[in-house]
Protein backbone atom coordinates (compact mmCIF):
# COMPACT_ATOMS: atom_id res chain seq x y z
CA UNK A 1 0.00 0.00 0.00
CA UNK A 2 2.80 2.63 0.39
CA UNK A 3 5.61 1.63 -2.01
CA UNK A 4 5.52 4.21 -4.58
CA UNK A 5 2.17 5.27 -3.54
CA UNK A 6 3.69 6.96 -0.36
CA UNK A 7 3.71 6.34 3.12
CA UNK A 8 0.65 7.25 5.42
CA UNK A 9 3.05 10.09 6.60
CA UNK A 10 3.50 11.63 3.58
CA UNK A 11 -0.59 11.08 2.60
CA UNK A 12 -1.11 12.62 5.99
CA UNK A 13 0.87 15.53 5.10
CA UNK A 14 -0.41 15.74 1.78
CA UNK A 15 -3.87 16.62 3.21
CA UNK A 16 -3.31 18.79 5.93
CA UNK A 17 -1.59 21.01 2.86
CA UNK A 18 -4.22 20.84 0.98
CA UNK A 19 -2.22 19.02 -2.36
CA UNK A 20 -3.35 16.08 -3.93
CA UNK A 21 -2.41 13.07 -2.07
CA UNK A 22 -0.49 10.36 -4.20
CA UNK A 23 -3.64 7.62 -2.87
CA UNK A 24 -6.18 8.00 -0.15
CA UNK A 25 -5.63 7.28 3.01
CA UNK A 26 -7.24 3.67 4.22
CA UNK A 27 -9.15 3.47 6.58
CA UNK A 28 -10.57 -0.07 8.55
CA UNK A 29 -13.69 0.14 10.68
CA UNK A 30 -14.16 -2.59 12.77
CA UNK A 31 -17.46 -2.84 13.84
CA UNK A 32 -18.70 -2.21 10.43
CA UNK A 33 -22.34 -4.18 11.07
CA UNK A 34 -22.74 -1.83 14.03
CA UNK A 35 -25.93 1.20 14.35
CA UNK A 36 -22.73 3.56 15.30
CA UNK A 37 -20.70 2.63 12.58
CA UNK A 38 -23.37 2.56 9.79
CA UNK A 39 -24.27 6.03 10.67
CA UNK A 40 -21.30 7.65 12.14
CA UNK A 41 -17.72 6.42 11.55
CA UNK A 42 -17.95 4.96 8.08
CA UNK A 43 -20.18 8.15 6.30
CA UNK A 44 -17.50 10.22 8.63
CA UNK A 45 -14.32 9.05 6.96
CA UNK A 46 -16.17 8.68 3.59
CA UNK A 47 -16.58 11.96 3.13
CA UNK A 48 -13.05 12.87 4.38
CA UNK A 49 -11.72 10.98 1.06
CA UNK A 50 -10.55 7.74 2.91
CA UNK A 51 -11.02 4.55 1.36
CA UNK A 52 -13.03 2.90 3.75
CA UNK A 53 -12.79 -0.58 4.82
CA UNK A 54 -14.72 -3.15 6.53
CA UNK A 55 -14.43 -5.35 9.24
CA UNK A 56 -16.88 -7.31 11.50
CA UNK A 57 -17.81 -10.77 12.43
CA UNK A 58 -20.48 -11.25 9.77
CA UNK A 59 -17.39 -9.66 7.44
CA UNK A 60 -15.00 -12.40 8.54
CA UNK A 61 -17.40 -15.11 7.77
CA UNK A 62 -18.90 -14.28 4.87
CA UNK A 63 -15.83 -12.60 2.87
CA UNK A 64 -12.86 -13.13 4.75
CA UNK A 65 -13.05 -9.16 6.29
CA UNK A 66 -11.57 -10.19 9.75
CA UNK A 67 -9.91 -7.68 11.89
CA UNK A 68 -6.52 -9.30 11.01
CA UNK A 69 -6.24 -9.41 7.42
CA UNK A 70 -7.92 -5.73 7.17
CA UNK A 71 -5.33 -3.99 9.97
CA UNK A 72 -1.47 -4.38 7.31
CA UNK A 73 -3.52 -2.31 4.90
CA UNK A 74 -4.89 0.35 7.36
CA UNK A 75 -3.56 3.97 7.44
CA UNK A 76 -6.47 4.23 10.46
CA UNK A 77 -7.77 1.63 11.87
CA UNK A 78 -11.30 2.93 13.75
CA UNK A 79 -12.51 0.22 16.40
CA UNK A 80 -16.57 0.97 17.00
CA UNK A 81 -17.24 -2.26 18.39
CA UNK A 82 -19.88 -3.62 20.93
CA UNK A 83 -19.93 -4.52 23.80
CA UNK A 84 -17.28 -1.87 24.68
CA UNK A 85 -15.37 -4.10 26.63
CA UNK A 86 -14.06 -5.68 23.63
CA UNK A 87 -12.18 -2.56 22.52
CA UNK A 88 -8.97 -3.03 23.89
CA UNK A 89 -8.90 -6.79 22.93
CA UNK A 90 -9.85 -5.58 19.12
CA UNK A 91 -6.86 -3.44 19.70
CA UNK A 92 -4.58 -6.02 21.59
CA UNK A 93 -5.83 -8.93 18.26
CA UNK A 94 -4.77 -6.01 15.57
CA UNK A 95 -1.85 -4.73 17.31
CA UNK A 96 1.27 -7.61 15.52
CA UNK A 97 -0.44 -6.48 12.54
CA UNK A 98 -0.64 -3.08 11.96
CA UNK A 99 2.41 -0.94 9.87
CA UNK A 100 4.23 1.98 11.22
CA UNK A 101 3.01 5.34 10.83
CA UNK A 102 -0.73 4.16 10.98
CA UNK A 103 -3.40 5.30 13.79
CA UNK A 104 -5.40 3.32 15.97
CA UNK A 105 -8.63 5.10 16.84
CA UNK A 106 -10.89 3.95 19.04
CA UNK A 107 -14.61 5.21 19.15
CA UNK A 108 -16.49 3.65 22.08
CA UNK A 109 -18.32 5.23 24.80
CA UNK A 110 -16.27 4.24 27.44
CA UNK A 111 -11.90 4.95 26.54
CA UNK A 112 -10.72 2.22 29.72
CA UNK A 113 -13.70 0.05 31.01
CA UNK A 114 -13.47 -0.95 34.95
CA UNK A 115 -11.13 -3.40 35.07
CA UNK A 116 -8.94 -2.79 32.26
CA UNK A 117 -5.76 -1.92 31.94
CA UNK A 118 -4.37 -1.27 28.39
CA UNK A 119 -0.56 -0.25 29.29
CA UNK A 120 0.69 -3.09 27.77
CA UNK A 121 -1.23 -3.19 24.50
CA UNK A 122 -0.19 0.84 24.32
CA UNK A 123 3.40 -0.03 24.63
CA UNK A 124 2.89 -2.67 21.79
CA UNK A 125 1.44 -0.70 19.75
CA UNK A 126 4.11 2.26 20.00
CA UNK A 127 6.79 0.11 19.66
CA UNK A 128 5.54 -1.22 16.40
CA UNK A 129 5.50 2.97 15.40
CA UNK A 130 1.80 3.16 15.75
CA UNK A 131 0.12 6.23 17.31
CA UNK A 132 -3.38 5.69 19.30
CA UNK A 133 -6.02 7.81 19.86
CA UNK A 134 -9.76 7.89 20.68
CA UNK A 135 -12.52 9.93 18.90
CA UNK A 136 -15.82 9.74 20.73
CA UNK A 137 -19.14 11.26 18.99
CA UNK A 138 -21.16 11.66 21.98
CA UNK A 139 -24.86 11.67 19.95
CA UNK A 140 -26.30 8.68 19.04
CA UNK A 141 -27.26 6.59 15.74
CA UNK A 142 -30.71 9.13 15.11
CA UNK A 143 -29.19 12.40 14.69
CA UNK A 144 -29.68 13.50 11.50
CA UNK A 145 -27.57 16.53 11.40
CA UNK A 146 -23.98 16.75 12.92
CA UNK A 147 -24.13 20.77 13.37
CA UNK A 148 -23.72 21.87 17.04
CA UNK A 149 -23.47 18.09 18.29
CA UNK A 150 -20.67 17.21 20.53
CA UNK A 151 -17.08 15.16 19.95
CA UNK A 152 -14.50 14.07 22.23
CA UNK A 153 -10.84 13.23 20.87
CA UNK A 154 -7.37 12.87 22.15
CA UNK A 155 -4.21 10.80 21.62
CA UNK A 156 -1.82 8.88 23.52
CA UNK A 157 1.23 11.50 24.07
CA UNK A 158 3.76 12.44 22.70
CA UNK A 159 2.45 11.60 19.52
CA UNK A 160 5.08 9.62 17.46
CA UNK A 161 3.38 11.74 14.05
CA UNK A 162 1.57 14.77 15.60
CA UNK A 163 0.51 15.39 12.29
CA UNK A 164 -2.29 13.02 13.13
CA UNK A 165 -3.72 15.30 15.69
CA UNK A 166 -3.74 18.26 13.38
CA UNK A 167 -5.36 16.05 10.78
CA UNK A 168 -8.32 14.81 13.17
CA UNK A 169 -8.75 18.36 14.02
CA UNK A 170 -9.35 19.89 10.71
CA UNK A 171 -11.96 17.18 9.97
CA UNK A 172 -14.04 17.74 13.30
CA UNK A 173 -13.99 21.32 12.57
CA UNK A 174 -15.42 20.98 9.31
CA UNK A 175 -18.44 19.13 10.81
CA UNK A 176 -18.87 21.91 12.36
CA UNK A 177 -19.69 19.91 15.37
CA UNK A 178 -18.17 21.19 18.85
CA UNK A 179 -15.35 20.02 19.37
CA UNK A 180 -13.55 18.84 23.00
CA UNK A 181 -9.74 17.71 23.53
CA UNK A 182 -9.12 15.03 26.36
CA UNK A 183 -7.03 12.07 27.56
CA UNK A 184 -8.54 8.98 28.11
CA UNK A 185 -9.01 9.47 31.88
CA UNK A 186 -10.39 13.03 31.21
CA UNK A 187 -13.12 11.28 28.95
CA UNK A 188 -14.23 8.99 31.44
CA UNK A 189 -14.39 11.50 34.20
CA UNK A 190 -16.19 13.74 32.25
CA UNK A 191 -18.91 11.04 31.38
CA UNK A 192 -19.39 9.50 34.55
CA UNK A 193 -21.05 12.95 35.02
CA UNK A 194 -22.63 13.11 31.10
CA UNK A 195 -23.28 9.66 30.29
CA UNK A 196 -23.28 7.69 33.20
CA UNK A 197 -25.42 9.74 35.44
CA UNK A 198 -27.85 10.61 33.81
CA UNK A 199 -28.37 6.78 32.11
CA UNK A 200 -28.40 5.67 35.94
CA UNK A 201 -31.14 8.26 36.49
CA UNK A 202 -33.21 6.93 33.02
CA UNK A 203 -32.61 2.93 34.83
CA UNK A 204 -34.06 4.27 38.29
CA UNK A 205 -37.44 5.90 36.98
CA UNK A 206 -37.50 3.41 34.47
CA UNK A 207 -38.53 1.30 37.75
CA UNK A 208 -39.97 3.93 39.83
CA UNK A 209 -42.51 4.41 37.18
CA UNK A 210 -43.18 0.52 37.75
CA UNK A 211 -44.51 1.52 40.91
CA UNK A 212 -47.80 3.95 39.13
CA UNK A 213 -51.09 2.26 38.88
CA UNK A 214 -51.55 4.64 35.77
CA UNK A 215 -50.80 4.79 32.63
CA UNK A 216 -46.78 6.19 32.39
CA UNK A 217 -48.24 8.51 29.12
CA UNK A 218 -51.51 9.66 31.22
CA UNK A 219 -48.70 10.55 34.00
CA UNK A 220 -46.61 12.05 31.45
CA UNK A 221 -49.66 14.45 29.87
CA UNK A 222 -50.50 15.70 33.60
CA UNK A 223 -46.83 16.75 34.11
CA UNK A 224 -47.29 18.57 30.95
CA UNK A 225 -44.49 20.82 29.51
CA UNK A 226 -42.77 21.92 32.16
CA UNK A 227 -41.53 18.29 33.33
CA UNK A 228 -41.46 16.64 29.64
CA UNK A 229 -38.01 18.30 29.31
CA UNK A 230 -36.19 16.09 31.83
CA UNK A 231 -38.56 13.15 30.97
CA UNK A 232 -37.98 13.37 27.31
CA UNK A 233 -34.47 12.54 27.46
CA UNK A 234 -34.61 9.53 29.96
CA UNK A 235 -37.67 7.90 27.85
CA UNK A 236 -35.19 8.44 24.91
CA UNK A 237 -32.38 6.44 26.61
CA UNK A 238 -34.61 3.52 27.95
CA UNK A 239 -35.56 2.26 23.88
CA UNK A 240 -31.44 1.43 24.19
CA UNK A 241 -31.84 -0.58 27.42
CA UNK A 242 -28.61 -2.72 26.45
CA UNK A 243 -26.83 0.40 25.65
CA UNK A 244 -27.17 1.77 29.17
CA UNK A 245 -26.63 -1.46 30.67
CA UNK A 246 -23.15 -1.93 29.10
CA UNK A 247 -22.50 1.98 30.03
CA UNK A 248 -23.63 1.56 33.70
CA UNK A 249 -21.33 -1.70 33.42
CA UNK A 250 -18.28 -0.72 32.39
CA UNK A 251 -18.05 3.05 33.25
CA UNK A 252 -14.94 3.17 35.85
CA UNK A 253 -17.26 5.75 37.64
CA UNK A 254 -20.38 3.90 38.25
CA UNK A 255 -19.22 2.04 41.24
CA UNK A 256 -18.51 5.27 43.20
CA UNK A 257 -21.37 7.06 41.61
CA UNK A 258 -23.39 4.69 43.37
CA UNK A 259 -21.85 4.43 46.61
CA UNK A 260 -22.63 8.13 46.52
CA UNK A 261 -26.07 7.45 45.66
CA UNK A 262 -26.97 5.39 48.64
CA UNK A 263 -24.88 7.67 51.24
CA UNK A 264 -26.82 10.87 49.76
CA UNK A 265 -30.16 8.70 50.01
CA UNK A 266 -29.56 7.91 53.21
CA UNK A 267 -29.05 11.12 55.05
CA UNK A 268 -31.76 12.12 53.18
CA UNK A 269 -34.52 9.63 54.09
CA UNK A 270 -33.13 10.70 58.10
CA UNK A 271 -34.28 14.72 57.36
CA UNK A 272 -37.70 13.94 55.40
CA UNK A 273 -38.51 11.42 58.01
CA UNK A 274 -37.87 14.13 61.00
CA UNK A 275 -39.32 16.89 58.53
CA UNK A 276 -36.52 18.75 59.12
CA UNK A 277 -36.90 20.94 55.57
CA UNK A 278 -34.23 23.44 56.37
CA UNK A 279 -31.61 20.45 56.73
CA UNK A 280 -33.13 19.15 52.56
CA UNK A 281 -32.67 22.59 51.64
CA UNK A 282 -28.87 21.94 52.72
CA UNK A 283 -28.35 18.81 50.39
CA UNK A 284 -29.98 20.81 47.18
CA UNK A 285 -26.99 22.70 46.10
CA UNK A 286 -26.20 25.67 43.49
CA UNK A 287 -25.01 24.40 40.95
CA UNK A 288 -21.64 25.04 39.70
CA UNK A 289 -22.26 27.72 36.63
CA UNK A 290 -22.49 31.32 36.41
CA UNK A 291 -25.36 33.18 36.85
CA UNK A 292 -25.35 34.24 33.15
CA UNK A 293 -25.16 31.12 31.86
CA UNK A 294 -28.06 29.91 34.04
CA UNK A 295 -30.16 32.75 32.89
CA UNK A 296 -29.24 31.92 29.78
CA UNK A 297 -30.50 28.00 29.87
CA UNK A 298 -33.61 29.12 31.67
CA UNK A 299 -34.69 31.28 28.82
CA UNK A 300 -33.85 28.32 26.68
CA UNK A 301 -35.64 26.08 28.62
CA UNK A 302 -38.98 28.26 28.64
CA UNK A 303 -38.49 28.84 25.34
CA UNK A 304 -38.59 25.01 24.85
CA UNK A 305 -41.62 24.77 27.24
CA UNK A 306 -43.60 27.04 25.04
CA UNK A 307 -42.84 25.73 22.48
CA UNK A 308 -43.68 22.28 23.64
CA UNK A 309 -47.36 23.65 24.62
CA UNK A 310 -48.03 25.14 21.84
CA UNK A 311 -47.92 22.15 19.83
CA UNK A 312 -49.82 20.50 22.45
CA UNK A 313 -52.60 22.60 22.59
CA UNK A 314 -52.68 25.76 20.41
CA UNK A 315 -50.73 25.87 17.64
CA UNK A 316 -51.85 25.66 13.91
CA UNK A 317 -49.61 22.77 12.28
CA UNK A 318 -49.39 22.03 8.55
CA UNK A 319 -48.16 19.05 6.10
CA UNK A 320 -46.81 20.01 3.13
CA UNK A 321 -46.41 17.04 0.34
CA UNK A 322 -43.27 16.55 -0.86
CA UNK A 323 -44.12 18.05 -4.24
CA UNK A 324 -45.54 21.48 -2.18
CA UNK A 325 -42.41 21.73 -0.36
CA UNK A 326 -40.26 24.28 -2.19
CA UNK A 327 -38.29 27.09 -1.18
CA UNK A 328 -39.85 29.99 0.26
CA UNK A 329 -42.74 27.87 1.80
CA UNK A 330 -41.89 28.87 5.04
CA UNK A 331 -42.34 32.86 4.25
CA UNK A 332 -45.18 32.47 2.45
CA UNK A 333 -46.69 30.53 5.32
CA UNK A 334 -45.40 32.89 8.36
CA UNK A 335 -46.82 36.35 5.72
CA UNK A 336 -50.43 34.88 6.08
CA UNK A 337 -50.04 35.81 9.67
CA UNK A 338 -47.77 38.94 9.74
CA UNK A 339 -50.01 40.20 7.12
CA UNK A 340 -52.91 39.92 9.80
CA UNK A 341 -50.55 41.27 12.45
CA UNK A 342 -50.83 38.14 14.17
CA UNK A 343 -48.01 37.88 17.45
CA UNK A 344 -46.79 34.14 17.29
CA UNK A 345 -44.79 32.68 20.33
CA UNK A 346 -43.59 29.56 18.19
CA UNK A 347 -42.56 29.04 14.55
CA UNK A 348 -41.25 25.69 13.43
CA UNK A 349 -40.61 23.79 10.57
CA UNK A 350 -39.29 20.39 9.61
CA UNK A 351 -38.42 18.24 7.38
CA UNK A 352 -40.36 15.11 6.78
CA UNK A 353 -37.36 12.68 5.80
CA UNK A 354 -39.77 9.40 5.10
CA UNK A 355 -42.74 11.23 2.99
CA UNK A 356 -40.07 14.11 1.93
CA UNK A 357 -42.59 16.93 2.97
CA UNK A 358 -42.39 19.40 5.42
CA UNK A 359 -44.25 19.90 8.88
CA UNK A 360 -44.66 23.68 9.87
CA UNK A 361 -45.88 24.52 13.27
CA UNK A 362 -47.19 28.28 13.64
CA UNK A 363 -47.90 29.51 17.78
CA UNK A 364 -50.13 32.38 17.32
CA UNK A 365 -50.05 34.21 20.43
CA UNK A 366 -53.96 33.86 20.68
CA UNK A 367 -54.90 30.90 18.56
CA UNK A 368 -58.51 31.21 18.91
CA UNK A 369 -59.19 35.12 17.09
CA UNK A 370 -60.58 35.45 14.32
CA UNK A 371 -57.80 36.71 12.26
CA UNK A 372 -55.46 33.88 13.51
CA UNK A 373 -58.28 31.50 12.52
CA UNK A 374 -58.96 33.41 8.68
CA UNK A 375 -54.69 32.72 8.57
CA UNK A 376 -54.63 28.61 8.93
CA UNK A 377 -57.32 28.47 6.70
CA UNK A 378 -55.76 30.66 4.33
CA UNK A 379 -52.76 28.60 4.42
CA UNK A 380 -54.96 25.23 3.48
CA UNK A 381 -56.94 26.98 0.56
CA UNK A 382 -54.12 29.09 -0.99
CA UNK A 383 -51.24 26.73 -0.05
CA UNK A 384 -52.47 23.54 -0.01
CA UNK A 385 -51.47 22.28 3.31
CA UNK A 386 -53.27 19.55 5.46
CA UNK A 387 -53.78 20.44 8.98
CA UNK A 388 -52.10 18.87 11.99
CA UNK A 389 -53.83 18.61 14.52
CA UNK A 390 -52.25 18.42 18.42
CA UNK A 391 -51.72 15.38 19.70
CA UNK A 392 -53.55 15.99 22.88
CA UNK A 393 -56.65 16.93 22.98
CA UNK A 394 -57.42 19.88 24.32
CA UNK A 395 -60.56 22.19 25.64
CA UNK A 396 -62.08 19.14 27.26
CA UNK A 397 -61.68 17.67 31.07
CA UNK A 398 -59.66 14.50 31.22
CA UNK A 399 -60.63 11.94 33.57
CA UNK A 400 -58.06 9.63 34.25
CA UNK A 401 -57.31 9.57 37.43
CA UNK A 402 -60.71 10.17 38.63
CA UNK A 403 -62.07 7.45 40.83
CA UNK A 404 -65.52 7.77 42.50
CA UNK A 405 -65.74 6.73 45.49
Amino acid sequence: MTGNNGTTAEIVDSVLAGRPPPRELVVTVAGAKGKMARSHNIPFFTRKGCQVLRADIAYSQQRGWDNVSQAPRSDIFNVSVRPFIETWPVAEEVSPHMKAGSLLLLSPSVQVPAGTNPGGIIDSLRDRGVDIGFMHFMFGPAVKSWRGQSVMFGFVEPLLNPAWKDLVVKWLTRERMVVWRGTFSSHDHATKFTQAHPMMLAGLSSAVWQLSDYPLEELFELAGPPAWMSGYGQLASLRQRSLIAELITYHPGTLELIDFYIDYFQRLRERVANGNVVGVEEMIFRPNISPERLGEITRRYEKHVQAEADLRGGAHGFYFRRDLNRLGLLADVLRRYDDRGIDKTTTGAEIVVRKGGAEIFIGPANPEALEAEDARLAIIRELGARPIHPVTPHGQVNETFYRPG
